[in-house]
């Protein structure tokens, strides 16, 4: 580390250190604390808030008198969940206890969007039996009592003729409850219209699947406007068949909530384990700020030092496609031969990340000679894996027409990725760069860091974990249906042996990664030895974490150790302070493979 940056990492470690600094933290731990009581109801959520009452939200005079006389005083922690977001403008998938409740909260936002001077129907609820869609029906006509001008009608059950196809056609309901069967039944002989409905509710959407119902809910569907919005409820875990209806038909901005099922031990104890979850979450900032401060210092500032040892090239547009495409190029001092190329992909599930959280990253890595470029690339929503991989394309296309003119060498390019990232540049590797003939980039090393390679194991995974409908994964790679083809362990296993044409391809590991398990990046390997010729190796780190192994990449203070030994090995264990210098080590190897 040079005297300027000795120099500033002492004042933010001075400025850490600081009473105002130390007391907003506390400020901050506190609020954290008291706003983790209200959190632990039981539910998880995808959606970023919570309402702690009905007079804090968006809600008509008359629709807060309608829940009060309907003895909703006080909000539940379902209504804390689901109101937020289906009021401002989300939709929902929602897996909780049937009854009362849970029906209120698609009958509250219901009531509040619909415009009762409109004679049309405006809302459709579908349930699975006359059971559920009459009593909902009552409820929408008591929380909306004090609404002047609603109208809602249920059927379900025995078919009531002609009285039922009159009440229909003579009046205009802004909001129907029915069952599946005799939806489709009314709106196929035309007794309502639907060209106004901008809100469909599926209730117990599975239960009617499961009664054979999914071609009656298509095909009501079918006549709906392509713009309405779509509620999903169930009360138990889904099914293949309803988890493809819910990946086919929901939105892109649809918000996952489901209740936790917990044991009574864990019932006892999950507000302290939450609660201790949150300081440890904050002991985690305080030991980050001056690393992320020093981050942000070098990334706005950086470049006019003049000790700086690298030029930074920031926001380069490398496609014109979508917005994100913009990269960020450290610039090593030059070499006479040139100098060797990182291509780094962040990770982020897919759906987070920015190229500005490594810049240590990139800044290490020129330090040693590397021309280091950091890309962003479209996330989810609205990018799904296709547009992901294309985006590395496009990547590479632009690097091969200048990456020289950052001094880097075009025939000496190592792509690096972590979790998200080695995914996507794996995905890219196999079924666009192994497949391509015509005037490629040449790429000499892949290095996949902690990389979820295939995506049905990784949801079974995410599933025992709990967070299958948070993660951005599921909609990101287009549903269970689209799991195989956004696989590179699936896609590689179609091949013939030894006909993929593949880089040399490494693979770091931390045994103690909770997030993404080892075995992935097993399976994976081995499938690549057994289908392209090319080298490849797995370095295992002891006791090393999901995110751990990206930081000891970036730290250049806690790369010790030995390199490790080649020898033919394909998995050799490291220990967990030589990241860098195995990456390193990778990089400026020679082209036979030797160490």
């Amino acid at each position: 580390m040079n005297i300027e940056d000795k120099r500033i990492d002492s004042l933010f470690k001075q400025l850490i250190n600081n009473f105002v600094i130390r007391n907003t933290i506390f400020q901050i731990q506190r609020v954290l604390i008291e706003r983790e009581k209200l959190l632990d109801d039981g539910y998880e959520s995808s959606y970023y808030d919570i309402v702690r009452s009905f007079d804090l939200m968006p809600l008509t005079r008359n629709l807060l008198q309608g829940l009060e006389s309907y003895g909703f005083n006080n909000t539940s922690p379902l209504h804390r969940r689901v109101l937020p977001p289906l009021l401002n403008g989300y939709d929902v998938l929602v897996r909780a206890n049937h009854g009362t409740t849970k029906i209120s909260t698609y009958v509250v936002p219901i009531l509040q969007s619909i415009d009762v001077s409109l004679d049309a129907c405006q809302a459709l609820v579908i349930a699975a039996s006359r059971e559920i869609s009459l009593p909902t029906n009552l409820i929408f006509e008591r929380i909306g009592i004090k609404i002047e001008g609603l109208k809602s009608f249920g059927f379900g059950g025995a078919y009531r003729g002609e009285i039922e196809q009159d009440e229909l056609r003579s009046t205009n309901h802004q909001v129907l409850v029915g069952t599946p069967g005799r939806m489709w039944h009314h709106i196929e002989r035309g007794d309502f219209d639907v060209s106004q409905v901008k809100i469909v509710v599926f209730e117990s959407y599975d239960d009617m699947i499961d009664r054979g119902h999914l071609d009656n809910l298509e095909l009501i569907l079918s006549r709906l406007p392509p713009n309405s919005r779509r509620w999903f409820y169930t009360d138990r875990d889904e099914n293949q068949s309803s988890l493809s209806f819910t990946d086919k038909y929901m939105t892109a901005n649809t918000i996952f909530i489901k209740k936790t099922l917990m044991s009574d031990w864990t019932k006892e104890n999950a507000a302290p384990t939450k609660i201790k979850y949150v300081i440890l979450e904050l002991v985690f900032l305080v030991q980050m700020l001056p690393r992320t401060l020093y981050s942000g210092y070098f990334y706005f500032f950086g470049y006019k030092l003049s000790s700086s040892p690298c030029t930074i090239h920031k926001d380069i547009r490398y496609s014109s496609n979508r917005s994100r495409n913009v990269m960020d190029v450290y610039e090593a001092p030059r070499k006479v031969q040139g100098n060797p190329v990182v291509v780094f992909i962040h990770g982020g599930a897919w759906g987070h990340g920015f190229k500005m959280q490594y810049i240590l990253l990139g800044r290490r890595l020129a330090m040693h000679g590397v021309t280091t470029v950091v890309a962003n690339y479209t996330l989810y929503p609205p990018g799904r894996i296709e547009q992901q991989v294309e985006d590395v394309d496009e990547l590479m296309h632009y690097l091969k027409d200048h990456i020289e003119s950052y001094g880097g060498r075009l025939d000496d390019i190592t792509v690096i990725g972590h979790s998200a990232g080695a995914h996507i540049l794996a995905q890219y590797l196999v079924t666009v760069h192994s497949k391509s003939t015509d005037n490629k980039i040449k790429i000499r090393n892949y290095i996949g860091m902690s990389g979820p390679f295939d995506i049905s194991d990784h949801f079974i995974h995410e599933t025992k974990r709990g967070i299958e409908h948070m993660s951005p994964m599921r909609p990101c790679c287009n549903g269970p249906s689209g799991f195989k083809q956004a696989s590179p362990t699936h896609l590689i296993q179609q091949r013939p042996d030894k006909t993929v044409e593949l880089p040399s391809m490494y693979f770091l590991h931390g045994d103690s990664d909770l997030t993404v398990p080892l075995e992935s990046t097993i399976k994976f390997c081995r499938l690549v030895q057994q289908k392209s010729k090319c080298h490849t190796q797995i370095l295992e780190y002891e006791h090393v974490q999901h995110i751990e192994i990206i930081f000891l990449l970036k730290d250049v203070e806690n790369s010790v150790g030995k390199p490790f030994i080649h020898e033919h090995a394909t998995h050799t264990k490291r220990n967990n302070q030589s990241v860098l210098i195995d990456v390193l080590q990778i990089i400026f190897r020679n082209n036979n493979n030797n160490i």
